[in-house]
C-alpha cells in the first residue's frame, strides 16, 4: 500500500491518496455494495465499511454483542471477528 499527499481540493479533513490492490472478485463486491447502498463512489462504501466496523469494535471492546434480528423473529449474534 502506498500513500500520496492529499488532493488540493478544499477540505476540513487532512486527505490522503491510498493506493492498494485487490482481487477481482473483491472489486465485484465493492461494485454490487456500491450499488445496493447507492453510494456515489467506491470511496463511500469503504467509508462506510470502516464506519461500521468501528462500532461493532467498539460494541465488542466494550463488553457487548451485536445482535441481528431477523424478519421471522430468529435472533443471531454477528460473529465477525
Amino acid at each position: 500500500m502506498s500513500t500520496k499527499e492529499g488532493s488540493p481540493r478544499g477540505s476540513k479533513h487532512d486527505r490522503v491518496r491510498l493506493s492498494f490492490n485487490v482481487t477481482s472478485r473483491v472489486r465485484e463486491q465493492l461494485g454490487r455494495l456500491q450499488e445496493d447502498c447507492e453510494a456515489e463512489s467506491l470511496t463511500e462504501v469503504l467509508r462506510r465499511a470502516f464506519t461500521v466496523y468501528e462500532d461493532l469494535l467498539k460494541v465488542r471492546r466494550d463488553g457487548g454483542q451485536v445482535v441481528l434480528e431477523h424478519e421471522d423473529g430468529r435472533r443471531e449474534v454477528l460473529r465477525v471477528f
